[in-house]
Order: C-alpha cells, then sequence, then structure tokens
C-alpha cells in the first residue's frame, strides 16, 4: 500500500477486475446458421409460404384474451378505469 496508496489499489482492482469480466467470460453466440435454423422459432417462420401470414397469426395469438363475464362484471364496477 505504500507504493500505490488506497486510490492506486482500488484502481488496480478495478483495472483487473474489468480484464477479467471482458475476456474471462466464455463465448455465447452462434458458430454458423445451422444452429440458428434449430429455434424453433425460425423453424416455424420458415415453415410459413407467406410472411405475412405468419406475422398476423402471431399477432392473433399475442392479443387474443378471453373476456369472462367475471371479468366484464367486476371491470364495469370500476369508475376509476373510466
Amino acid at each position: 500500500m505504500a507504493i500505490f496508496g488506497q486510490n492506486g489499489l482500488w484502481a488496480a482492482a478495478l483495472y483487473f477486475g474489468t480484464i477479467f469480466a471482458l475476456y474471462g467470460t466464455k463465448r455465447v453466440n452462434f458458430e454458423d446458421s445451422k444452429e440458428i435454423d434449430q429455434l424453433p422459432v425460425i423453424r416455424a417462420r420458415k415453415a410459413k409460404q407467406d410472411p405475412a401470414e405468419y406475422r398476423q397469426q402471431m399477432l392473433g395469438q399475442q392479443f387474443k384474451k378471453e373476456l369472462t363475464e367475471e371479468f366484464k362484471k367486476s371491470y364495469g364496477e370500476k369508475k376509476y378505469i373510466r
């Protein structure tokens, strides 16, 4: 601590910690397009002939909500929603 001082030790620790965090991680990317094609979402998209048809199907599934009678009743009673 006599050489660097307290701030020098903190700087060295941050420097080595940053180097370890940057270069000490494993690779998490895809090696080639064959691995990408294995994803279920990609396979489903490629199976459709028309991209617009796939887009409409996914949007329909995303926003499909079942409105039950219980929900309609509770929604109608809440005055602060309107």
